[in-house]
């Protein structure tokens, strides 16, 4: 293809705040930065990048040249990890980023976002120096100072019920990183949280958007195209899929749901002499369960025998019981307790998959059998 005829890619990232208040009606909520740049080996000619850039400016959009844009658009991915996720799942303004709680977990989101930005720079060989975890936390801060008053776009999308962009945030980054053989708790756990808020208003909206099923063998038939977008191809195939197969026991019980109450709860768990390995999931009422662990139980529950009669699963709220609401401060981390005979035997604090695992595999009780 002649040059001329290519496609060619010039990258542009801006920390302004705006929001559509209607039709053709933006409020500039929020002055920040505009930076062009090229980027990989995709790159314009010097003069048309000198040219386009030049026509941008005159167009009004301001901004200026940065060399080495790479440090940027990373800096920015992990303001938007950070602040993005956070304020949809609390449903405040950035400044809320800026509580002691929301400072812990966007440091811990920018130490994942600088572990795989690492991994990229080794691999793709930039000339510039990859940002460290301290200037991505002090970045995401920074702009969660400056745009303080602004909504985030992932909360409008919460707020108008929208489906919104984690994928393409810390679900892109979970996808990256395990291409590195890293984990990054933190982003898959927010990742889930989002994905479950999602769910909760898409899918009645899909369902309203029609569903039609013939007979008890017919495919499910979702009229509208929008509905078929918004509920999406994974929640789409899970329903499929749950209609027409013989779904396993559900494992997992909240306190308060499906008629297990508090007392059943600890007629279970407190039980001297129980051989059962009971797991509880300690979390705050404003972040929910921990959901990225969910997979990890359901597949443990597929491919272990009879680990139902072996082992439960509750998920608890922290104030549900005294002595829970008195040991456990309000935090983003959930807290794993287990418990065997009646005895509180192990904590685990945060979402460690292996540990957890680990600690399964070891105090599981043997399948009972008949003599």
């Amino acid at each position: 293809m002649p040059a001329s005829q290519r496609w060619h890619l010039m990258c542009g990232l801006t920390t302004h705040g705006a929001w559509s208040k209607a039709d053709f009606e933006v409020v500039h909520a929020g002055a920040g930065d505009t930076i062009f740049g090229q980027y990989g080996a995709v790159r314009m000619s010097e003069e048309t990048y000198e040219s386009t850039l030049a026509q941008l400016l005159a167009a009004g959009l301001g901004g200026r040249h940065e060399a080495h844009i790479e440090r940027s658009l990373w800096l920015k991915l992990a303001a938007n990890a950070a602040i993005n996720p956070l304020t949809a799942l609390l449903e405040k303004n950035n400044g809320c980023i800026l509580e002691e709680e929301q400072i812990s977990r966007c440091k811990e989101i920018c130490k994942e976002v600088a572990a795989v930005a690492a991994a990229s720079w080794h691999q793709q060989g930039f000339a510039s120096l990859c940002p460290s975890a301290a200037e991505m936390e002090d970045f995401a801060l920074d702009t969660a100072r400056r745009t303080s008053p602004n909504r985030s776009s992932m909360l409008q999308d919460v707020l108008a019920e929208r489906p919104t962009e984690i994928d393409y945030l810390n679900g892109w980054l979970v996808t990256k990183a395990r291409t590195f053989g890293l984990e990054v708790a933190e982003n898959a756990q927010l990742t889930a949280l989002i994905k479950e808020k999602e769910r909760r208003f898409l899918e009645p909206k899909a369902a309203d958007a029609g569903k039609e099923v013939s007979d008890s063998n017919a495919p499910v038939v979702l009229k509208s195209a929008v509905g078929r977008r918004q509920l999406g191809k994974a929640a789409f195939s899970t329903q499929l899929v749950g209609r027409f197969t013989m779904a396993p026991k559900e494992i997992i019980k909240k306190i308060g749901e499906d008629g297990f109450d508090m007392e059943e709860f600890k007629a279970q768990v407190y039980k001297e002499g129980c051989k059962k390995l009971h797991i509880v999931d300690v979390y705050t009422a404003w972040c929910g369960p921990c959901l990225s662990i969910v997979p990890t139980f359901k597949n443990l529950q597929m491919n272990i025998d009879y680990f139902e009669d072996r082992c439960t699963i509750t998920q608890a709220e922290r104030t549900c019981l005294p002595e829970f609401e008195e040991r456990f401060p309000e935090t983003s981390k959930p807290r794993f307790l287990f418990y065997k005979e009646g005895e509180e035997v192990m904590q685990i604090e945060g979402l460690k998959a292996p540990e957890i695992l680990k600690f399964i595999e070891e105090n599981l009780p043997a399948i009972e059998t008949e003599e």
